[in-house]
């Protein structure tokens, strides 16, 4: 039986991003090649690796970080009522990070689109089968999108590039009349190709079905690239090791980008809580940008709570995830002015339940006029 191997564009996002990765998993797909094995790569692969290494593989994580200190520069710049003698001082520290931020974004960009990554992909193709596209892939493509069968891959541009990948898997071995193929099919992409019984993800009984019924051979699905055949055991465990940390990396990244958003939207407080408890672990990953976010963020729920209460500040868990959180702005010398703004927004009964923040903010030099609160304290009362 012969076997082939197929590797989704999902996985090599991680080859992309990391180079101890990707010499490790070139290195073992040439030994692959050259062994009992083929390397299927569709061109459609090709054109969905170049088209996301040039786009959102190396998405400007820092953008909403800039944006947010670039309002906080504008603000202090413009405005008089947190102004103090440290106010040009702060306003050269959050260009000092305005600076270190864009060079990020630019270093990320230069390396998933340098000669090197151009290099990784020419070595690829070298090593493997590529699969043109053609007529007859594309129109039994589209017969399997009228008749609704997997992979299930509709994108929001009406485009089926997952259903078009499979029947350039199929074409390739009924074309070329291979009987008994063994096809080992690596996706992270569950939600197309596969369904999920108890906690587990296996490809879609559909898909295998028909590779017996087309080639009279079998297909095995893996989700990381840990599981290439040949692989020994220590090999396994780097691989799985580099592949784990660019995910946390990526989870956390993913946090950071979307925490603000989900919060400002958070229709009550049991689902606050819910985001509370997921990203709390991640706090002290915050940055001053996603700080910043975070506070306007809970800040502006009232805008779109259907009741009359803030379905961020007034949850279960948030006094405990705000105080973790102003504890993380200290140690990164956060603007003391933003915790400010942030108390000054909330109503009589809020700023009672976060008075420890006001508290520590006043023991650390931050003044706070009885004029501009909403709870008092008899000795806020200057007569």
């Amino acid at each position: 039986m012969k076997k082939y191997i197929f590797i989704d564009t999902n996985l090599y996002k991680s080859v992309f991003l990391n180079i101890e990765l990707r010499i490790k998993i070139l290195s073992k797909l040439k030994k692959l090649s050259e062994g009992n094995y083929e390397i299927l790569v569709p061109q459609q692969i090709l054109d969905e690796i170049n088209r996301n290494r040039y786009s959102h593989w190396f998405e400007k994580k820092n953008t909403n970080k800039i944006r947010s200190l670039n309002t906080l520069k504008e603000s202090l710049s413009t405005k008089n009522e947190f102004s103090s003698l440290n106010t040009p001082l702060l306003i050269k520290q959050i260009e000092k990070v305005i600076k270190k931020l864009e060079k990020e974004d630019f270093d990320s960009q230069k390396k998933i689109t340098s000669i090197k990554t151009n290099d990784f992909l020419k070595d690829l193709a070298a090593i493997s089968i590529i699969i043109p596209d053609s007529l007859e892939i594309l129109q039994a493509t589209q017969l399997r999108t009228i008749k609704g069968n997997p992979p299930f891959d509709k994108d929001a541009n009406e485009k089926n590039c997952d259903r078009y990948i499979w029947e350039s898997l199929l074409y390739f071995f009924l074309k070329n009349e291979i009987k008994k193929p063994s096809l080992l099919l690596f996706t992270m992409n569950y939600n197309d190709w596969c369904i999920a019984r108890d906690d587990k993800y296996y490809i879609h009984p559909f898909l295998v079905d028909e590779f017996k019924q087309k080639n009279i051979g079998n297909v095995k699905f893996f989700n990381d690239l840990s599981n290439l055949p040949e692989v020994s055991l220590k090999e396994q465990e780097e691989i799985k090791a580099v592949e784990n940390n660019i995910e946390e990396k990526q989870k956390i990244e993913n946090i950071k980008l979307k925490i603000a958003d989900k919060l400002r939207t958070s229709p009550s407080w049991g689902n606050s809580d819910k985001i509370f408890n997921f990203v709390m672990p991640y706090i002290d990953k915050f940055d001053s940008g996603v700080i910043s976010d975070i506070l306007q963020a809970s800040i502006d729920n009232s805008n779109y709570s259907f009741g009359p209460y803030n379905q961020v500040l007034d949850a279960s868990e948030a006094k405990n995830f705000f105080s973790k959180l102003y504890k993380r702005s200290k140690e990164i010398e956060f603007p003391a002015e933003q915790w400010k703004k942030f108390y000054l927004s909330m109503n009589s009964d809020e700023q009672k339940h976060y008075y420890s923040l006001r508290e520590d903010m006043e023991k650390n030099g931050m003044k706070f006029d009885f004029s501009e609160l909403n709870f008092l304290k008899p000795e806020d009362i200057p007569f």
